[in-house]
């Protein structure tokens, strides 16, 4: 860690105090102005509002704009209710189209579309609104810092102008990449508190990024290890994961120069960072097999292994598995297709006594309760927690015109904890019968022993 980033870890406990909240005056009238909306309606407006209106603040000396708010719009529209846990976005529709170009295109398709998806796309394109404002708010911050920091003005004018720029276009640097991602992940929390986040396969879709301006002079290797740096303080935050390795959709082994230096910045003994996934094969580079072996702050995983379960547990298809990357909460996932709900529900094995068919019975009677409650809190997430902006990176959401709340998400999982299973013949079975009901669901159980 060089001076900048040791400075930044010292006052990592301030930062994340600065996050800020709506005024109570804003919210009054937020409650007052949306009695006339409707659900979805009222949740983007206030997304747009907390983007466009909620206090912000920025290290001067940091380079990766933007903090994890302590507020988010859900809290205002409907304060109880079950969220997900856990997403995987599209990051690299996120970086490739950007906001601005996306909202361009979903106009035309508000234009075009079927009467009953026209509000869903209205919202989108309000929260994606927020979102360009919040951009621009950061940029001119940077600027305002910039005369009060003289010592940091250059580097804060460089972070003004990749705001601004990221507001009307798609990333073209690996610093505006790593902007961007941060920007999305803080307006994700914002909009509906999501407290964990799979950061993808990241070594995959950055490195291009990376690579180019590595090749064309616009940073050095040492820049690009400190902007990734100061991109692991932030992800520390956000209880987020990152996957790197593994193979293609085409079976290729895809690791790379990206791979090996966010391990390198992972093995950082004294810097904070989000849990590093390395996925391993026949086929890997024998760099990264070896560096794998060279600590314990990283997890090792499989292809081999994990693969086919993907295919045959959660039915993924053969190209979804060979992409999976793995949640915040360390469940596997597909790449901007997946969403978790953790600890829905928990089986006790010791509770179960009596014949074997009773102990059966007890067990069915358990998966029916806890099928059941999640089935009523997918329902009050679909109602009262529609969640525009994360529609708008996840697969299927925005080509159907349909919420990531209403079901459209492709593989949704929900999480179940089974106790006293060790030794226990009955844990097969409850599986097995859990994994059933909620497939009938369209939900992937998966399980915690």
């Amino acid at each position: 860690m060089n001076e900048r980033i040791c400075h930044l870890k010292e006052r990592e406990p301030a930062e994340k105090r600065c996050a800020g909240v709506l005024p109570e005056d804003v919210i009054r009238r937020l409650m007052r102005e949306g009695g006339s909306r409707s659900v979805p309606k009222k949740q983007a407006v206030a997304l747009k509002t907390v983007l466009e209106e909620t206090e912000i603040t920025a290290d001067p000396e940091d380079l990766i704009f933007g903090t994890l708010s302590e507020q988010n719009c859900a809290e205002i529209v409907h304060p109880s209710g079950k969220l997900p846990d856990d997403v995987c976005p599209d990051l690299v529709k996120w970086l490739t189209v950007g906001p601005a170009a996306m909202r361009q295109i979903l106009k035309s398709r508000l234009y075009l579309g079927r009467n009953d998806s026209r509000e869903f796309y209205e919202c989108v394109l309000l929260v994606l609104d927020g979102v360009i404002t919040f951009m621009h708010r950061y940029a001119k911050l940077a600027d305002r810092l910039s005369a009060e920091y003289p010592e940091h003005r250059d580097t804060l004018r460089m972070i003004g102008e990749n705001c601004r720029n990221l507001a009307s276009r798609p990333a073209q640097t690996y610093w505006e990449a790593l902007q961007s991602l941060w920007f999305l992940f803080t307006a994700l929390h914002m909009e509906n508190g999501i407290t964990s986040f799979s950061a993808g396969r990241m070594d995959r879709y950055l490195l291009r990024y990376y690579r180019d301006d590595i090749r064309r002079g616009v940073i050095t290797e040492e820049q690009g290890r400190e902007l990734t740096e100061c991109m692991w303080l932030k992800l520390s935050r956000a209880n987020c994961s990152v996957t790197v390795g593994g193979i293609n959709e085409n079976g290729e082994s895809v690791s790379n120069e990206l791979s090996l230096m966010l391990c390198d910045v992972q093995a950082e003994p004294d810097l904070p960072g989000p849990k590093l996934y390395i996925r391993l094969n026949e086929n890997s580079d024998a760099q990264l097999k070896e560096k794998a072996e060279t600590s314990d702050r990283w997890t090792v995983l499989r292809d081999e292994e994990i693969i086919p379960r993907m295919m045959n547990e959660y039915g993924f298809s053969e190209a979804d598995a060979r992409n999976y990357a793995v949640f915040g909460t360390g469940e596997y996932c597909g790449s901007g297709n997946s969403i978790l709900w953790s600890d829905e529900g928990t089986v006790d094995l010791s509770d179960c006594s009596g014949s074997p068919e009773e102990m059966h019975q007890a067990i069915d009677a358990c998966a029916d309760r806890i099928v059941t409650a999640h089935r009523e809190a997918e329902a009050v997430f679909r109602e009262f927690l529609p969640a525009a902006l994360l529609s708008s990176v996840t697969n299927d959401c925005l080509e159907t015109g349909c919420d990531a709340s209403a079901g459209s998400v492709r593989y949704r999982f929900a999480g179940i904890r089974i106790l006293n299973a060790e030794g226990n013949e009955l844990a097969g079975y409850a599986e097995s019968v859990l994994r059933e009901k909620f497939g009938a669901e369209g939900i992937r159980a998966v399980f915690h022993r």
